[in-house]
C-alpha cells in the first residue's frame, strides 16, 4: 500500500508569521514607527512563504481611501529597513523574510459580494410568480 504524505503548510511559516504580526503590533504599540502616515490602522495577517524568503503583511487602515491607502504603502516602504532590522534582532533567525506591505481588501470584496447576492434577491423578490 502507497504512504500517503500530509500535504499540509510547513507550520514554521505559519509560527513566524505570527511573531512578525506580534512585533509589528508591538511596534506600533510603543510609537516606535513615528511616521504620522500610519495613523490607526491594523495588521490583519502575515503570510510567510515556504522557504522563508520573503512575507507579505497584510493591514487594514482605518480610513479606506485610496490616496491614505498610497500614504501608508509609502510610509512602509521608507521604514520597511528599520522594521526588518527590528524583526531580525527579535526572532533571532538567520535569514529574515523581504516584507511586502500589503492593503487587504477582503473586507471591501466581501462586502462587493454581499451587496450583488442582495440585489440578485431583490431581483428574484420582484418577479411575478405564475
Amino acid at each position: 500500500m502507497p504512504q500517503r504524505f500530509n500535504r499540509q503548510r510547513p507550520k514554521r511559516p505559519s509560527r513566524v508569521g505570527q511573531e512578525i504580526r506580534r512585533i509589528l503590533y508591538e511596534m506600533f504599540q510603543r510609537g516606535e514607527l513615528h511616521d504620522p502616515r500610519f495613523g490607526p490602522l491594523t495588521i490583519t495577517e502575515v503570510r510567510c512563504n515556504d522557504s522563508l524568503g520573503s512575507a507579505r503583511v497584510f493591514f487594514l487602515p482605518a480610513e479606506r481611501d485610496p490616496s491614505r491607502i498610497q500614504e501608508i504603502l509609502d510610509a512602509f516602504d521608507k521604514a520597511g529597513g528599520f522594521i526588518q532590522g527590528r524583526i531580525g534582532r527579535e526572532l533571532r533567525i538567520r535569514k529574515v523574510p523581504k516584507l511586502h506591505f500589503v492593503y487587504d481588501d477582503l473586507d471591501d470584496k466581501s462586502r462587493e459580494i454581499g451587496d450583488l447576492l442582495d440585489s440578485v434577491r431583490q431581483e428574484s423578490d420582484e418577479e411575478p410568480k405564475d
